[in-house]
């Protein structure tokens, strides 16, 4: 019997996972009606009384099958997000999509139970424990991008339109640098980009420079009439933190993104980076309110030449989420969190950051003869309005030299 089931199942080194890998991609090609039956019954075996070296192997395999269903298939298969009319039914090239957008719940529901428990193997007797990964939003959080449109890009003027912010670059390698698994080395966006701007967004250099050349990309609705409400929402005003209008729409979208996606990982330790512009913070803590180890960092952005936050406001949001909700007003100090509240950086990386950090202003401002105070001034000292200040900051000496 043990001979038996090894051999109609060949699944224990790498070269098993890139032969059954090409097997889907060109299967979906084909007819793609059959590809979430084809990944359920690799999945549905688990070996959990076989020898370890097989056992470890064949979980290790199918873990990095789903890294590659969610960061690499929809570009393999050459997936088109450009219909703006209309949402086939049953559509999906990436794992989440590929799932959730299924009709078939009964197959869904077996995938992810199957999914489920080989995870708990993985963690549990591989990995030893989960496995961080960042799920994080795009405008505001990884650049500002303030324009027309604000309901659905972003309104923060800390730093110089569509341009990353300083560091962040330096602050995702770092990150990946301290994965114990290479194949976890990577980032999920989610986001509220609509369903048909996704495949540009694929290929864009700004964050491919920021997350690397291979990133997960979780859209925010996938219907056109949502996206149009979403864009001219006027229900409700800005009384409410002065948050966008939309926030609360975005903000449920994103929420049942997560959850789809906590479905599909639940060997990883989610950490959700947003800003208090749209909807992130209402996501972030519903988050914290239905999942007992996700932890939520949302950027303070500066708007109309302030931080959109008191620090008064920030305690108000952090009574009710058990220390897992932070406020960061810039990346060196979401990095000094990473440090000294989570353990996740050394303080020697720390310290190699904040000289990334000061790189990265110092190239920003050159060309500026007189550049304004507020793309530096947030770095340069403890703002008396924040509530997670570290200890350290930059001299504008160092920064203006």
């Amino acid at each position: 019997m043990y001979l038996y089931r090894v051999g109609m199942d060949q699944f224990h080194t790498h070269e098993d996972f890139i032969k059954f890998y090409n097997e889907l991609v060109k299967i979906y090609k084909i007819d793609k009606k059959h590809i979430l039956s084809k990944i359920r019954e690799k999945f549905r075996y688990q070996y959990d009384t076989l020898p370890k070296d097989i056992t470890d192997g064949y979980h290790n395999q199918l873990y990095k099958l789903k890294v590659a269903l969610e960061i690499q298939f929809m570009r393999d298969v050459k997936c088109k997000y450009k219909f703006i009319f209309f949402t086939p039914i049953n559509f999906g090239c990436d794992l989440r999509e590929l799932i959730f957008n299924n009709e078939r719940e009964i197959l869904r529901v077996s995938l992810l139970d199957n999914i489920n428990r080989a995870s708990r193997y993985f963690v549990t007797l591989i990995t030893k424990q989960k496995i961080p990964h960042i799920l994080t939003d795009l405008d505001d959080t990884l650049y500002p991008n303030h324009s027309f449109f604000t309901e659905i890009s972003g309104r923060d003027h800390s730093w110089k339109n569509k341009e990353p912010y300083p560091g962040i670059c330096t602050f995702y390698k770092i990150f990946y640098s301290n994965l114990p698994i290479e194949a976890s080395r990577y980032t999920t966006l989610l986001t509220a980009t609509p369903l048909f701007l996704k495949e540009s967004k694929l290929e864009d250099e700004r964050l491919i420079e920021i997350l690397g050349q291979k990133f997960g990309f979780i859209q925010g609705s996938e219907k056109k009439r949502e996206i149009i409400d979403i864009m001219f929402d006027s229900s409700n005003n800005r009384s409410f933190y002065n948050l966008a209008p939309s926030a609360m729409k975005i903000g449920m979208e994103k929420f049942k993104k997560f959850c789809q996606y906590s479905q599909i990982f639940p060997e990883y330790q989610l950490l959700f980076i947003g800003d208090n512009g749209q909807g992130d913070l209402i996501a972030g803590k519903m988050m914290i309110e239905n999942n007992s180890e996700v932890l939520v960092f949302i950027h303070n952005i500066i708007c109309d030449g302030d931080y959109l936050f008191t620090k008064t406001q920030e305690c108000e949001h952090q009574m009710t989420t058990d220390g897992r909700l932070y406020f960061f007003k810039n990346y060196l100090e979401l990095a000094y969190i990473f440090t000294n509240n989570l353990r996740i950086f050394t303080k020697q990386q720390y310290n190699e950051f904040k000289e990334a950090v000061k790189i990265d202003i110092i190239n920003g401002l050159e060309k500026d003869m007189n550049p304004d105070k507020h793309l530096y001034e947030h770095y340069t000292y403890i703002h008396s309005r924040t509530h997670m200040s570290p200890k350290s900051s930059i001299s504008i000496s160092d920064l203006l030299r």
